[in-house]
């Protein structure tokens, strides 16, 4: 049963529900959003110019940590 916050989320975003409602196996389900929450909160502790330098450097990293953003109505979305 959801708890309101993620029924308030960004559907496109990821985040528990979106990652049920894609067909991904349940089984692996926790282990991504784990590994998102993660990549989120370590894109979320760099500066600003590290964060640039992701931007143009590894854009697939900083691309996950604002999917996971978007699914969560109260996290950094690193609009940059």
């Amino acid at each position: 049963m959801n708890n309101g916050i993620i029924a308030r989320a960004n559907p496109t975003g990821l985040n528990i529900r979106t990652l049920e409602e894609s067909g991904i196996s349940d089984t692996r389900i926790n282990d991504l959003y784990k590994a998102a929450s993660e990549v989120h909160y370590a894109v979320s502790t760099l500066d600003k110019n590290n964060l640039k330098t992701l931007k143009n450097k590894f854009p697939e990293i900083l691309n996950l940590a604002q999917a996971f953003g978007k699914g969560h109505p109260f996290y950094n979305k690193f609009e940059i």
